[in-house]
């Protein structure tokens, strides 16, 4: 009777696993870690007429969960924005409130050119950090030649496409899986879930409302030619592509 008894209440716990959620394991590991997310900034938003557009949302939402994902890992956070191009969605920002980040003005495509390098190894080195998490607006460009500067100077570099949007190209692309390059310290995972074990933000949970964007410019700072990838100079916004 007692083996009987011991019997389905075995059977009845593993009825309870069963219910239970599976949650992946996390792919990386967070000692050593750092997410860097580079350019998502109303600007560039405006500058490839993607403000309210469905790609951008996805890419803001998967963010949103990785930002949730660091904060609760208590991973460190480095926010490039590219000078002149106005300030980060707030809706990233805002799940960064508590958190141990860095905001960097950058003037290059890569973050890791001085000035803003100087900035970014010293907060780095301060973390601990020998891997970076990439994520960011123009996968072609800033997120690709960050990217590189980290992998030049020690990092290893780790992303997913669905991090990575490309503004640049006509109409904008994301998930961005056009930009990856090969070497032997960068790997690329095939979404967020797979390389954290899945986001931190409960399901269920509703996308916030579209930030406003600020009243449009009509000259841009530094333009980049999409042949070339390097600055104009300060254009018409007209002749924007």
């Amino acid at each position: 009777m007692k083996l009987k008894s011991a019997y389905l209440g075995l059977v009845a716990l593993l009825a309870v696993f069963a219910a239970m959620p599976v949650v992946a394991e996390a792919k990386v590991k967070t000692k050593g870690l750092a997410v860097v997310l580079i350019d998502m900034q109303y600007g560039f938003y405006d500058r490839g007429g993607v403000v309210g557009t469905p790609g951008l949302e996805a890419l803001v939402q998967k963010q949103i969960e990785l930002l949730d994902w660091a904060v609760a890992e208590k991973v460190p956070v480095i926010v490039f924005e590219y000078d002149g191009f106005r300030n980060t969605d707030t809706r990233l920002m805002d799940r960064l409130v508590g958190a141990n980040f860095e905001v960097i003005t950058k003037e290059n495509d890569d973050g890791f050119t001085d000035p803003s390098k100087a900035i970014a190894m010293k907060a780095l080195i301060g973390w601990n950090a020998d891997t970076v998490l990439v994520a960011g607006i123009n996968g072609c460009c800033c997120v690709q030649g960050t990217a590189m500067g980290a992998i030049q100077n020690g990092f290893d570099v780790i992303t997913s496409s669905d991090i990575v949007g490309n503004i640049n190209y006509n109409p904008p692309t994301y998930p961005n899986n056009t930009w990856y390059f090969k070497d032997k310290k960068f790997t690329v995972y095939a979404d967020l879930k797979e390389m954290t074990g899945g986001p931190a933000t409960p399901a269920g949970t509703p996308v916030p409302s579209p930030a406003p964007s600020p009243a449009p410019r009509t000259t841009w700072p530094r333009e980049i030619d999409p042949d070339t990838f390097k600055p104009f100079g300060t254009v018409p916004f007209a002749n924007v592509k």
